[in-house]
């Protein structure tokens, strides 16, 4: 995810916030942060703060974004970010019961 924050001051308590997701049954890791400038030109850095998540299955990421925490975060910054931007991406090795047998 990465987010435009209406006031880029907030950075931290997002970033704060969004690690607290991470204790949701089902994420196996993630990392929150601002834009690590290291000079290239090339790499976008038009958000505030971005955000990964991973999850050993299916099933968890479907639980955490309908768990109590990730609803109350959605609540609390939902007014507090200019744009969102979600990107779900698979990991057919995890989530494709098929692939691990």
């Amino acid at each position: 995810m990465f987010f435009d924050l209406q006031d880029p001051a907030d950075s931290a308590e997002l970033i704060k916030d969004c690690y607290g997701l991470l204790r949701i049954p089902g994420a196996t890791s993630g990392y929150a942060g601002t834009h690590y400038d290291i000079g290239r030109p090339s790499v976008l850095r038009d958000y505030d703060v971005g955000f990964f998540v991973a999850f050993d299955s299916e099933d968890a990421y479907l639980a955490y974004v309908d768990h109590p925490d990730h609803i109350a975060l959605v609540e609390k910054w939902n007014s507090r970010w200019k744009s969102i931007r979600v990107y779900d991406i698979g990991d057919d090795r995890t989530l494709n019961s098929d692939v691990n047998q």
